[in-house]
């Protein structure tokens, strides 16, 4: 059974993660892995899962492991990382000369 499909207040266990790699990577980074005994806090339909595990309370969005959702994460990084290294060289600019 999904996540996604369980109601609030039951308990699970991870039995299988989706292997998608970058997926899996943030998953297991905050203590959801196979194996882990975990109890969902809330499910509702358009709002993230909200899941109790290893006395840790996650937020898991539903569609973080889509293609759309990655380009969406890698488009706000990129504008971020221009936004600051502009503010960065309009600062120090005057100090080098």
């Amino acid at each position: 059974m999904k996540l996604s499909e369980l109601k609030a207040d039951r308990h699970g266990r991870v039995v299988a993660i989706a292997k998608d790699e970058h997926f899996l990577n943030r998953i297991t980074s905050v203590g959801l892995t196979e194996g882990a005994r975990f109890q969902v806090v809330k499910n509702d339909r358009k709002m993230p899962v909200l899941v109790y595990v290893r006395e840790t309370l996650l937020a898991l969005n539903r569609k973080s492991h889509s293609l759309k959702w990655t380009a969406k994460c890698a488009g706000f990084y990129f504008g971020s990382a221009l936004v600051l290294s502009c503010i960065v060289y309009h600062i120090a600019a005057p100090f080098l000369g």
